[in-house]
C-alpha cells in the first residue's frame, strides 16, 4: 500500500503547505477538484 501511503502523504501536505505548485497541483486534483 505504499502508493496509498503516499497518496495520503501528499494530500496532508496540501492541506499544510497549499502554497506548494507541485503538491498543492497534484493534491488539489484528488483534496479539493474546484
Amino acid at each position: 500500500m505504499r502508493a496509498t501511503t503516499t497518496t495520503l502523504r501528499k494530500t496532508i501536505i496540501n492541506v499544510l503547505e497549499p502554497s506548494e505548485g507541485v503538491v498543492g497541483e497534484a493534491g488539489s486534483v484528488q483534496w479539493a477538484p474546484q
